[in-house]
């Protein structure tokens, strides 16, 4: 089986509401298995949060627990004081969410100086595979991708740095993701990447894209605006 047929076939587990075992879709060639557990204050370690890095610096892969009982399930993917153990500390302006048709491709997408932002991402219908793409000039991983599958059944979440890039692609109808940003929308700052101009193994063929993200600039001509903070 292929690659593309092994994560098309994950998806439709998730599509039938079946519980998803992480061995079930095969991870990135760059997503490394190690993980780092922050928890928040002891009295509730029921909201502990795993931090995995992903091989973007700056970038993490959020795991978060769910709690199931009769009535369905809850999670929680932001505690302050779980995401300040690694040094994060977000101060949230926007939050937005958009639903997508499987195959659907958005991005890469980055807001750019004065009102660059952060970005904590999750899924919470469906699933999407989801790419970031570092443009910090002078940063140890710039012009390199990572992809982290987001699943609502998985409750995992992305935390993105200023100057990543993200994009996606959803495997399952009705995909939504949700986004917590720092800054508000800035339409004059907010611009990318064309989506295939840099090797990314999307695993469907690719469903409608927006007038606005097939007229974003090439990889190879984009004038980054962004610096690496050590």
């Amino acid at each position: 089986m292929s690659r593309r047929e092994h994560l098309a076939a994950a998806a439709m587990k998730v599509a039938g509401r079946e519980r998803v075992d992480r061995r079930d879709m095969p991870a990135s060639p760059l997503h490394r298995t190690c993980s780092v557990v922050f928890p928040g204050p002891r009295t509730a370690l029921e909201h502990t949060l795993e931090f995995a890095p992903i091989p973007i610096s700056g970038c993490w892969e959020i795991r978060s627990p769910v709690k199931r009982d009769a009535r369905g399930t809850l999670v929680k993917p932001f505690t302050e004081s779980s995401f300040a153990q690694p040094g994060l500390e977000p101060r949230w302006r926007e939050c937005f969410w958009s639903v997508s048709h499987r195959g659907v491709i958005r991005g890469f997408h980055a807001q750019h100086p004065p009102h660059a932002l952060e970005k904590l991402v999750f899924c919470a219908s469906g699933a999407t595979h989801d790419v970031l793409l570092d443009l910090r000039v002078g940063s140890p991983t710039y012009g390199r991708t990572a992809a982290v599958t987001l699943a609502a059944e998985r409750a995992n979440a992305l935390y993105v740095p200023r100057g990543v890039a993200h994009a996606f692609q959803a495997l399952t109808d009705a995909a939504t993701l949700v986004y917590l940003v720092t800054s508000e929308h800035a339409p004059e700052c907010d611009h990318g990447v064309r989506w295939d101009s840099v090797p990314v193994e999307w695993p469907l063929p690719p469903g409608p894209i927006s007038e606005r993200d097939r007229g974003l600039p090439p990889f190879s001509s984009f004038a980054s605006p962004f610096r690496w903070a050590t």
